[in-house]
């Protein structure tokens, strides 16, 4: 983004969704307010129950651990 600034480029420093908070990968894939609301439907969809973590790398942890668990139990 630092060169981009540098060309002379406009970059958009606020959310494109929801034009309230700085567009970061936290920010957009789990804190705002579209996204979380597009969260809920996929997870109503799909029958889960989930609360969303505070951090982007507790993401990964969390699938890791499900396919840990899924594995022992054989796939169950």
């Amino acid at each position: 983004m630092r060169h981009c600034k540098k060309r002379g480029s406009i970059i958009a420093s606020r959310c494109l969704l929801c034009n309230e908070a700085l567009e970061i990968n936290k920010h957009l894939f789990m804190h705002c307010k579209v996204t979380t609301q597009v969260w809920a439907i996929f997870t109503s969809i799909a029958g889960i129950n989930w609360i969303m973590p505070e951090h982007t790398a507790d993401l990964a942890v969390g699938s890791e651990e499900e396919e840990a668990k899924a594995r022992k139990d054989g796939g169950r």
